[in-house]
């Protein structure tokens, strides 16, 4: 007889989003992440550039929550004509602040002047719905930045036995170090240095240059920045 394994119950939060996204869409990238530690929460995204923003949302140490595919907003457009939209995400931010997300791609956005619609939308906001509104194209995503962020969102995971073996070798740190030459220190193999991408993540470690975390990528303590 098969035991059933309770663990197989912790099934992550499902997704917040109020709006259903086609299951796929031609030309479009259309999924589903994990986001959080432990059971986390399901979020989805129906483009490869709201799958990149949404990684660098949720890897910010800024940013305490992300809601995907929020409620829509209502709005009337310059012909007196009632309209509604989706904002692709809602994020808060640790200031309580929060920021109403459109991602599109730039050609999109010129060709429709999806910008003044933007405008319209942001004077006709809800009180409370959000502090800002954030446009963002591919132009707006740095490829590092996205990189890093997938390194974070892949290793978010804690362990408790590397990260606080991470903490005190970085302790000893006077100056710059590889991480390859600082996972050697901690002894772990692959654990030590996703410990590290975790102190990085959490801005305890600053990188000395803006560059794709490697292995031989230089860090440095927060005391020399």
């Amino acid at each position: 007889m098969i035991e059933f394994d309770t663990e197989c119950r912790h099934l992550p939060e499902p997704s917040r989003a109020t709006r259903t996204i086609p299951a796929s869409s031609r030309g479009s990238l259309v999924g589903e992440l994990v986001a959080g530690t432990g059971v986390g929460r399901v979020m989805v995204y129906e483009s490869g550039l709201e799958l990149k923003t949404l990684l660098l949302l949720i890897t910010d140490p800024d940013v305490v929550d992300v809601w995907d595919q929020p409620p829509a907003v209502s709005y009337v457009d310059p012909a007196g004509k009632e309209r509604s939209h989706t904002f692709d995400f809602l994020a808060t931010m640790i200031d309580g602040s929060k920021r109403a997300i459109a991602v599109k791609p730039y050609e999109r956005v010129q060709k429709i002047d999806f910008e003044s619609t933007l405008r319209l939308i942001g004077r006709q906001l809800p009180d409370g719905y959000a502090h800002q509104i954030c446009l963002v194209t591919e132009q707006e995503l740095d490829p590092i930045a996205v990189h890093n962020a997938e390194l974070f969102h892949d290793y978010r995971e804690p362990d408790k036995e590397a990260d606080q073996a991470a903490l005190s070798v970085t302790a000893k740190l006077v100056g710059a170090a590889r991480l390859d030459e600082l996972s050697a220190f901690i002894g772990l193999g692959p654990r030590g240095l996703h410990a590290l991408i975790r102190l990085i993540k959490s801005r305890r470690l600053l990188l000395t240059h803006h560059e794709r975390i490697t292995p031989r990528t230089l860090v440095k303590p927060v005391e020399m920045h």
